[in-house]
């Protein structure tokens, strides 16, 4: 069961920042859609893209944001060259999710950024996990596992 009450403030918090028109969800809450995620600017191929955030069965318990899908298509310009992004799929790699709803979001023009928060606070929110995604988007190349 999910904290709805957390998520509605959650939401409340992302309209406020990306626009009421811009940020929907179903009745289950069981994703987040921001209609324009802007991507840092000068190295993409475009402006911004549209992002799915999943909301976890038991998000509001410790249970992190993990699952982060975005357009497909998404390059970007790394040493005078387009590339892909690194943890960038076309395909859902992981097997935790139906496979006909990730067959539905790939058919729909999605792909998934693999974003694992390195850690969680109970005060990190969908806002949050968001700037941590921008903030990989910032560097993509950078070596995230020894960043130490």
């Amino acid at each position: 069961m999910r904290d709805i009450n957390r998520l509605r403030t959650e939401i409340s918090l992302l309209e406020r920042n990306y626009g009421a028109g811009n940020v929907q969800w179903p009745q289950d809450f069981g994703w987040i859609y921001v209609n324009r995620f802007l991507l840092p600017p000068g190295k993409y191929n475009q402006s911004a893209c549209k992002a799915l955030v999943l909301v976890p069965e038991h998000y509001g318990y410790g249970v992190p944001y993990t699952d982060f899908f975005v357009s497909q298509g998404i390059l970007v310009q790394h040493g005078g060259n387009w590339h892909s992004l690194p943890h960038y799929f076309d395909r859902f790699p992981y097997r935790h999710l139906k496979d006909n709803f990730v067959s539905e979001l790939q058919s729909q023009g999605w792909s998934y950024l693999c974003l694992h928060p390195e850690r969680w606070r109970q005060s990190d929110s969908i806002l949050t996990f968001l700037v941590q995604a921008y903030t990989f988007l910032s560097d993509p190349f950078r070596d995230w596992d020894n960043k130490r």
